[in-house]
């Protein structure tokens, strides 16, 4: 064995990728010598390796023609592992269709003379499937300004992105008599 971790690499590759390129290698042998094209002392060598008939030959394709498919028909190993893949996949799929954010918002009016229940009351009444509003309270700013500081729970599955529900139904692109604009305060994965 002069190059005895490329054998040991090269039975590997075989052993795992053996069944994706049947017939016999040639040029390479397990004992890590390559046959020359001229034949020299490297072809010598392997040829008396081979004349030990207990070394398993792993290039050697077998004679036995049952294990070969021809019709593309799965085995039952290939049909469990098929089987297990899918559950897996409906899994992970019941999964992410269960899956909730919180989501603390600061929404902020005009200015100190905006009627906070009014504008609570506003944003109450923006209603989709998998949105649920949940407490707020009021939180001053400053000079008599306050904002309000509201939670909602979104279903991941159901609502595609709250930013759009900020955009379009919140802020409305400065043109809403209520809110001035809304700043995502956490956005947590329950």
């Amino acid at each position: 064995n002069v190059y005895p971790h490329a054998a040991r690499w090269f039975a590997h590759v075989t052993a795992l990728l053996g069944a994706s390129f049947p017939g016999k290698g040639s040029g390479v042998t397990i004992a890590g010598a390559a046959v020359s094209a001229t034949g020299g002392a490297a072809a010598a060598k392997p040829a008396a390796a081979d004349d030990d008939d207990d070394d398993v030959d792993i290039l050697q394709e077998s004679d036995d023609d049952d294990d070969d498919d021809l019709f593309g028909e799965m085995t039952e190993e290939e049909k469990k592992r098929k089987e297990v893949i899918a559950a897996k996949k409906a899994k992970s799929a019941e999964k992410a269709k269960l899956s909730k954010s919180m989501v603390i918002m600061d929404i902020k009016p005009w200015d100190d003379t905006t009627d906070l229940a009014k504008m609570e009351e506003y944003v109450r009444s923006i209603t989709y499937d998998g949105l649920l509003w949940g407490q707020c309270k009021q939180v001053a700013v400053g000079f008599g300004i306050k904002k309000l500081q509201m939670t909602t729970v979104i279903e991941d599955a159901k609502v595609e992105s709250i930013d759009i529900i900020i955009e379009d139904d919140l802020v409305q692109d400065g043109e809403n008599e209520f809110i001035q604009s809304v700043d995502i305060v956490a956005f947590n994965k329950l």
